[in-house]
């Protein structure tokens, strides 16, 4: 693991970003830098950002690992393995949103809410039974982006025509029957 780019931010904490090198199963090396180690459960993970050639993560995926390290030799290099179980991994993806979240409170973020993964609307898949989910049936995607109070459209371009956003901002229309029972939503331009 090497040590880069130590500064202080305007709160006077240390920030440093500590990096990784891993080789891949297909024999590619990756650097990704290190975002925090969790311990879920008695057992230690790593969260990792992998990088590109210019030393950023466009796409924001973060890869999870068991970590070690020997408590007799702190000079020898931590141990990381593949978490092969899916509850397990869950639990840690789990462990990583709190974390995230705690962090970006600490660092004062302009947030006014957060939806993690499925919990986004309802309640997570355990807490249904398996023919009843609830969830939300929808992705986010950025349509517009505010810059000194002016909006500017964006789209994401794909190669499948239904993953094609419709870009700038829009005003949904929520439409009632006769009973006042839901029947179709409008989304219009603005």
């Amino acid at each position: 693991m090497g040590k880069n780019d130590k500064d202080k931010t305007e709160e006077g904490f240390d920030t440093e970003e500590m990096t990784v090198e891993l080789d891949l199963d297909d024999g590619t090396k990756v650097t990704c830098a290190i975002v925090t180690i969790l311990t879920v459960a008695g057992k230690d993970y790593i969260a990792l950002l992998p990088l590109n050639e210019d030393g950023e993560n466009a796409d924001g995926e973060v890869w999870f690992y068991h970590y070690h390290e020997n408590p007799n030799d702190p000079d020898e290099e931590p141990e990381l393995g593949y978490i092969e179980d899916d509850e397990e991994y869950e639990a840690v993806a789990d462990a990583f949103d709190e974390h995230t979240i705690s962090s970006l409170n600490i660092q004062r973020a302009c947030i006014d809410s957060y939806g993690v993964g499925e919990r986004l609307i309802t309640g997570a898949t355990s807490d249904y039974s398996d023919d009843t989910l609830a969830l939300l049936g929808a992705v986010y995607k950025i349509v517009a982006v505010e810059e000194n109070g002016v909006f500017t459209p964006r789209i994401k371009i794909s190669g499948t025509v239904e993953k094609i956003t419709n870009p700038g901002l829009k005003k949904v229309y929520r439409i009632y029957d006769q009973n006042g029972k839901a029947k179709s939503d409008l989304i219009r331009s603005l």
